[in-house]
């Protein structure tokens, strides 16, 4: 029986398979060793079992000599290009490129560009980009045969899920609730977060700015600091609508939970989004660079913190709210047309997350990694 090493960190469950088929996983502490020394960037400091043929990491080159294989996010090596620790950008496109790197799986298209791109330049572009295929992340469980309550039967129930407050939408969900207000929508709305917001992360502005926003009483908005994730799927279940109205995400993990519990996605179309969500129609429109990612996103925290910026900032979430609102507006007037998304979503998940799917498919790629060896 093949057996395989990973990680045990919750976003191991997606990136690697949830469920054993004809091959064996063991789990334990795998550390992005850049969180210790940015010297140590793109390296992932992991014990492996002796037993172990294959070791599996998540965007990062594992410190071991066992031939394993990398999940990635966004791009590889994933070091940024800046100081003394970019130097170590050539020495990590060797192991990508050499024998001990057995595959490169980005986690969607968007991703398995970002990797192509990143190694555009490397003598040894043409063996990595070889190694790529894309494969996507699966979800804990699917409600098959259910697709969420239905759309104009009670007040509209909206849920936003995200740790990082400013950068995943929450102002956009503040003023969506005005807009619905104003527009005489009954709904509730669910904020669950931790409110992390500020200009230490890479797209927010001063934190006053927010908090400002979160001080401001409504009425239809409900916070939740944690929930359990048995909490969470019940809300998510009985959601008509999970909110990511977000200005710069890799992914978007939250929109595939929401999809596999039958509730609709309203997402910005940026990056990764759009080939997640089941239809154009629930997209939310900025302006784009030539790879999707918000073409307004400055690079210095200095820029961020600027009034400039934050009016900017606040132009994009009132017209995310905006454009959310008339989304809303259009499918409660054809509620049918809501629930067809929903089983539409649930299709998608079926087709391309479910857990049983995906580890099948992740045998396949295991097995040619050690048939490689043999050979």
């Amino acid at each position: 029986m093949l057996r395989v090493h990973s990680g045990q960190h919750y976003t191991y469950q997606y990136a690697t398979p949830r469920v054993e088929t004809d091959f064996r996983m063991s789990r334990g502490a795998m550390r992005e060793l850049g969180r210790r020394s940015p010297f140590l960037a793109g390296a992932i400091g992991c014990r492996v079992p002796a037993a172990a043929q294959l070791v599996h990491t998540y965007n990062g080159v594992p410190t071991t000599l066992k031939p394993f294989v990398v999940s990635c996010e966004s791009f590889l090596p994933r070091i940024w290009n800046e100081g003394l620790p970019a130097k170590l950008k050539p020495l990590f496109q060797r192991i990508l490129a050499s024998d001990h790197c057995r595959a490169i799986v980005p986690m969607s298209e968007h991703a398995a560009t970002l990797v192509r791109l990143r190694n555009a330049e490397s003598p040894h572009v043409a063996r990595i980009a070889g190694k790529v295929a894309v494969i996507y992340p699966s979800v804990e469980k699917v409600d098959d045969g259910r697709t969420g309550p239905a759309l104009g039967s009670g007040p509209v129930t909206l849920t936003f899920v995200g740790r990082h407050f400013g950068r995943k939408g929450g102002i956009a969900c503040l003023y969506l609730s005005d807009r619905l207000e104003r527009l005489g929508i009954r709904h509730e709305m669910h904020i669950v977060s931790i409110y992390e917001s500020g200009p230490h992360i890479w797209t927010d502005t001063g934190e006053e700015y927010y908090r400002a926003q979160l001080r401001e009483p409504r009425s239809s908005v409900s916070f939740h600091s944690r929930l359990s994730s048995t909490d969470l799927a019940a809300l998510l279940r009985r959601s008509h609508f999970a909110l990511l109205p977000t200005i710069d995400e890799t992914f978007g993990l939250s929109v595939l939970d929401a999809m596999a519990l039958g509730c609709v996605p309203l997402a910005t179309g940026i990056r990764a989004l759009p080939e997640l969500v089941p239809s154009p129609a629930l997209l939310l429109r900025v302006e784009t660079d030539a790879l999707g990612r918000w073409r307004h996103l400055p690079a210095s925290r200095e820029r961020r913190c600027t009034a400039d910026y934050r009016l900017l900032m606040d132009d994009v979430q009132h017209s995310l709210a905006e454009q959310a609102a008339a989304t809303i507006g259009a499918l409660l007037d054809t509620p049918n047309l809501h629930a067809e998304l929903a089983e539409a979503g649930l299709a998608r998940i079926r087709a391309r997350h479910h857990p049983v799917g995906q580890a099948q498919v992740w045998s396949g790629l295991y097995h040619r990694c050690i048939d490689m060896l043999a050979n």
